[in-house]
Formats: structure tokens, sequence, C-alpha cells
């Protein structure tokens, strides 16, 4: 529950909430340091299995407590809404450090989420580098709509196509405010 949340320590509890989609509107909360980088080996080359997609979204809270998760890795080109998070909705996740990271995606890519709707963003900073073949990629989020983003970063350097950003690569009816990026950014097409 929101009160007594499911509390994350490593790399193989993250990997049960990526790939259960029962789990998805569970409320969590990180309590140490986590190092992906085994993440690099995992599905084929693949890599992370991002929580939520089209289908089924994240709709629980994840508060990460300011701890990190280090060296995630994502290797998945011709799939939309890639991230640590792939698709979030009504939902508040805070206080997480994605650092190090290596994601690539088609559409809708993000170090922290490939597409958010009425999600609250809090305390989220990233690093890294990104890849997106597609449109909406952002240092942070790829599709942001509907909500706030508060006190983010983005240090991730970033190749993209349409519509992309060094925080976020389309914003839709969200106030966002004391977020910074400093990412560097080579796009192909437009809206950068």
């Amino acid at each position: 529950t929101d009160v007594d949340p499911y509390q994350i320590e490593n790399l193989n509890q993250l990997r049960f909430i990526s790939e259960n989609t029962g789990y998805w509107d569970k409320h969590y909360i990180q309590i140490a340091n986590i190092d992906a980088s085994e993440t690099s080996t995992w599905n084929g080359g693949e890599g992370w299995s991002p929580i939520g997609n089209t289908t089924v979204m994240f709709t629980g809270s994840y508060n990460g407590q300011s701890f990190a998760i280090n060296n995630l890795y994502i290797n998945r080109p011709t799939q939309e809404n890639v991230g640590f998070f792939g698709r979030t909705f009504n939902t508040t996740i805070q206080n997480i450090k994605i650092t190090n990271a290596n994601i690539s995606g088609l559409s809708r890519v993000g170090v922290f989420s490939g597409s958010t709707s009425s999600t609250t963003l809090l305390n989220i900073h990233c690093t890294g580098q990104l890849t997106s073949t597609g449109d909406f990629a952002g240092g942070l989020a790829g599709y942001v709509s509907s909500r706030t983003v508060t006190n983010c970063s983005s240090n991730v350097t970033i190749s993209g196509n349409n519509s992309v950003g060094g925080l976020i690569g389309y914003l839709n009816n969200n106030t966002v405010s004391n977020c910074y990026s400093n990412s560097p950014i080579n796009a192909t097409g437009n809206y950068v």
C-alpha cells in the first residue's frame, strides 16, 4: 500500500517488478543504491524490460529516497515507450537518480520514462546516453502530459529525430519548475 510500500534493495527485486504486470499498480520505496550493469546481458541483448507499456501502464508509486540506479541498459530500437519506466499513468514518482544509463528505443524514449500521463515527477535526475530512431526523445522523458515536473535534471547525450529535448521531448499541459538540462543533442528532424 501507499502507507506500507514494498522495499526495493537489489536488482533482482526490480527485475521481478519489470517482468510482472500484476505488480504495476503497487507502491515501492528504494532503500539502497542498485547496480544495474547486469541488465546489458538480459533478454537476448535487449536489456531491461521497461515497467509499464501501452497495454498495462504503471499506476502505483515509486519513491527512490534519493538512492541511485546505476548502469541501466536498454537496447530496443524497434520498441515504443522505452525507459526505466515505459509508460506511467495517474501516479507520483519521486527521488530517483538514474546514472550512467545507456538507452535506445524507437519513439517515446527517455532515461527515466518513455511516456508519462497525469504523473507527478519530483526530484528525478538522469545521466548517460540515449538514442531514439523515431519521435519524442528526452533525457528525462520522451513524452509528458498533464501534471507537474519539479526539481528534475538531465545530463544525457541524446541522438534523436523529431521532438527531441534535453529534459523532455514533448510536453503537453504541464507545469515545469526548478528543472534543468545539460544534455548535448544531435537530432536530424524537427522540433528540437
